[in-house]
């Protein structure tokens, strides 16, 4: 792995790596940006780098186009929550709406 730590116009920084790996026997290289926000110095940015390296990790990548492999892969908590409240509105109103019915 090799960091490029880039500096942003906010004064923030930036943590890009490139990093190898390899799938059915070919050797694949991918450039990605570690995190979504910034890091609020240099210094920081290093440490990461280094917490990172010292760790073995797996890229995740497609079958199909191994090429288009991640570093990392985030869980989509966010998306899960939203639809989990949407279910649950919607089940109340359906319910709600059923003993409305009830009454009658």
């Amino acid at each position: 792995m090799e960091p490029n730590i880039k500096k942003l116009n906010n004064g923030r920084y930036s943590l890009k790596i490139r990093y190898n790996y390899l799938v059915k026997q070919q050797s694949y290289t991918r450039e990605q940006t570690v995190t979504k926000y910034p890091y609020k110095n240099r210094l920081v940015a290093q440490e990461t780098f280094a917490e990172l390296q010292a760790a073995p990790h797996k890229a995740w990548y497609s079958e199909k186009h191994p090429e288009k492999g991640k570093f990392d892969k985030s869980f989509p908590i966010k998306g899960l929550f939203s639809a989990g409240l949407l279910i649950g509105i919607s089940i109340y109103f359906y319910l709600l709406g059923r003993y409305m019915f009830k009454i009658d």
